[in-house]
């Protein structure tokens, strides 16, 4: 390897993780196995190995059903790898019975340094168990352990569809078939529903008195290479032997190999359940790996759908009811506090030593990279180090003294609604102790998406103080504000791209999230009115004065609190009547 193409690395060790993994290692490791930027080698010379070993005489017997012929191998490509495998396309020309010639797809995975791991023999029982439940036909197999034959052990499949291609075959073979972890789970629970291991590890699933039958149905809500979601519906009988059914959501983190994030959501979940919110009950997390395949916790189904459905037609009663309850919500979760951070994604041991600004700008950093690699720099004509400098003039605000419980993905997505009512916020793997700024950052900029919400910023902050002491964190919120503004923007576009099905199912919300984003790239650029556009051809209605004075006071806000110890009171309302006179002044022009 004469040259390192870190863009490459990136998807097979998570930047995030090198304070626990020594990438020379690994990078060391690659370059003796002679795995370069396609994840193999000399791939011409593995193409011609592979192709010479399947034109075996037993081989080609194996791939053929009764009175086919083989023919040749056709091309092969890759399709998807990580650090453990890659999975590619092989194509197999051939003859059929009647002598038609055909073409049969193959998927070959390819397994490196299977000393350091067992995933090949959890994809094996995987296929074993697919094969007695019958969830699909897997066609023709061919398993080969050692690296003897072509240089890597492997797994050959047929008819396994596209759509299902992911970097982890144990995502593919287990978490896209609802029947098949339905199935497991229904083994799990008639073990365990009655047992200690659910009260000790959350709360009953059902009670002493009850008796636990069946799982209904199994279905899945999202996937994801964090997690899988499904929804449960389970049958059991009450005291009267009465027959009936609970919903429930079963959480499944396909990546083992990932324990952090997944004893996290389990340990906060847990924490939050003598609090007075609204939120799910918590019934179990499973660490075992055993006995589905993954670890995974259950909860309870919460009534209602995400408030991004919803929200634009919430009146202005609804709207203050909505955002008291989340006021309610993140004031009593913010007044949970500790003098030391912590990270959702890093171990204890690596946060330590670690400053909180030095953790988040690090987080900034790798925010930014992905905007400029995908050249959202170029089409908006920002300077990604212009951008880095504007958050840096930020650090005197992040030396904290100490931090709060947060949610810490405060997106409209993972606040349940029933009606104009929270049932209580999902998604719980990104909170931590943190800076309490950062969920009112993400909130601001939900509020700045929808007009019924942008307007009752100052009644939402008015609700908020009555639950969570006042800690000076006033002028951060902007911060956190941005950096949701680019993630989100960020997210928006790569859907657009790589998902667009994902894209056109959430379409309303991403495209305000695409018309938002500008507005906040212009103010930290200082980049109003840049085409020159006269005030007097302006629509300068009641919204429009509102939105100028927020920006205004975001624009003084940011510039005198870098250099100011103490950002008080005192200031913030004169920097709030300047920001209301200049736009009166305005108003008076137009």
């Amino acid at each position: 390897m004469d040259f390192i193409d870190f863009s490459f690395y990136r998807h097979l060790v998570d930047i995030r993780e090198l304070f626990k993994i020594d990438l020379l290692i690994i990078l060391y490791t690659m370059e003796q196995k002679g795995i370069d930027d396609r994840g193999i080698g000399d791939f011409d010379q593995f193409v011609v190995i592979l192709s010479d070993f399947l034109r075996r005489r037993g081989i080609r017997r194996k791939l053929m059903y009764s009175r086919e012929k083989f023919r040749e191998v056709g091309s092969i490509r890759i399709l998807d790898q990580n650090a453990k495998n890659a999975v590619c396309e092989v194509n197999i020309h051939y003859m059929t019975s009647q002598k038609i010639p055909e073409v049969r797809v193959f998927s070959l995975v390819i397994y490196f340094q299977t000393e350091k791991h067992n995933q090949m023999e959890l994809d094996t029982a995987q296929l074993k168990e697919i094969k007695k439940l019958n969830i699909y036909p897997l066609g023709k197999q061919l398993l080969e352990p050692s690296a003897k034959k072509i240089g890597f052990p492997f797994i050959l499949l047929e008819n396994i569809p596209k759509e299902n291609m992911m970097r982890n075959l144990r995502i593919t073979l287990g978490l896209r078939n609802s029947l098949a972890v339905g199935k497991r789970l229904e083994r799990y629970l008639q073990k365990h529903a009655l047992t200690q291991r659910f009260q000790k590890r959350g709360q009953l699933l059902v009670q002493p008195e009850e008796k636990y039958n069946r799982v209904i149905e199994t279905y899945e809500l999202a996937l994801g290479l964090n997690n899988a979601v499904y929804t449960l519906k389970i049958q059991y009988w009450n005291s009267d032997n009465e027959a009936l059914t609970k919903d429930l959501i079963l959480r499944v983190y396909p990546r083992n190999e990932n324990l952090i994030k997944a004893q996290n959501e389990a340990r906060n979940l847990q924490e939050i359940q003598d609090l007075d919110i609204p939120k799910a009950k918590f019934y179990l997390y499973e660490e075992d790996t055993s006995h589905i395949g993954y670890r995974f916790l259950i909860l309870e189904k919460l009534k209602g759908k995400p408030v991004l459905e919803t929200i634009h037609t919430f009146s202005l009663e609804q709207t203050r009811q909505f955002l008291a309850d989340l006021a309610r919500i993140l004031g009593k979760l913010h007044n949970i506090r500790t003098k030391k951070f912590q990270s959702y994604y890093l171990d204890p041991k690596s946060t330590r030593k670690m400053s909180y600004s030095t953790y988040i700008y690090s987080e900034v950093s790798q925010v930014l990279k992905s905007f400029r690699e995908m050249k959202l720099d170029e089409e908006y004509k920002a300077d990604t180090k212009f951008l880095y400098k504007w958050f840096k003039g930020h650090k005197p605000l992040l030396a904290l003294s100490g931090y709060s419980f947060t949610h810490g993905d405060m997106r409209p997505s993972n606040i349940i609604v029933n009606g104009h009512k929270i049932s209580g916020l999902i998604d719980w793997e990104m909170s931590c102790y943190s800076d309490p700024a950062q969920d009112l950052g993400w909130t601001l900029f939900f509020f700045k998406l929808y007009r019924n919400l942008e307007k009752e910023r100052g009644y939402f902050f008015e609700q908020y103080w009555k639950f969570c002491e006042k800690y000076d964190f006033e002028a951060r919120v902007f911060f956190y504000e941005f950096v949701a503004a680019i993630k989100l923007f960020i997210y928006a576009r790569a859907n657009k791209r790589d998902n667009p099905e994902k894209y056109q199912s959430n379409v309303n919300f991403f495209s305000r999230v695409e018309k938002t984003f500008p507005q906040y790239l212009e103010t930290v650029t200082y980049k109003i009115n840049e085409g020159g556009q006269d005030f007097p051809d302006m629509i300068f209605d009641e919204d429009t004065q509102k939105e100028m004075e927020f920006k205004i006071k975001t624009l003084l806000t940011d510039t005198f609190a870098k250099d100011l110890d103490i950002f008080n009171n005192e200031i913030k309302e004169k920097i709030d009547t300047i920001a209301r006179d200049i736009v009166d002044m305005i108003n008076d022009y137009v």
